[in-house]
């Protein structure tokens, strides 16, 4: 089960390099199930990043904004701040038009999030 993690992984990167966001989404939320059920929290919340950032690159903001809701919950697990991770939320949020979440994002794009999701209102 592990091996097929770990070619579904591979398998979404090499989607995802050749400019097939949709489908790496797809690859990736099929990792995620596979982390489910190998309990692999931290290939889960990894998968699930590829899977956002591969929504946001193919500019499906719905699929956007409900994988990082997904995203927001496995970060709250973790207990440790990931800048890059909390920015893709915060810009799923936008996506979704929902509140920005209370998380710390890096300095230099806090200003440009803070005034995107108050454009959006």
């Amino acid at each position: 089960m592990r091996a097929r993690l770990d070619a579904s992984v591979a398998s979404a990167f090499d989607l995802y390099d050749g400019g097939e966001y949709v489908l790496a989404a797809r690859r990736f939320h099929g990792a995620v199930d596979l982390a489910i059920v190998l309990d692999d929290d931290e290939a889960r919340r990894r998968a699930t990043a590829g899977e956002c950032v591969s929504w946001l690159r193919a500019r499906e903001l719905s699929e956007l904004a409900a994988c990082s809701e997904r995203l927001e919950t496995l970060q709250s697990r973790e207990r440790r701040p990931d800048p890059g991770v909390n920015t893709l939320i915060a810009l799923g949020s936008i996506a979704g038009g929902r509140p920005l979440p209370p998380l710390r994002l890096p300095v230099a794009v806090a200003p440009v999030i803070r005034a995107s999701a108050e454009g959006g209102r």
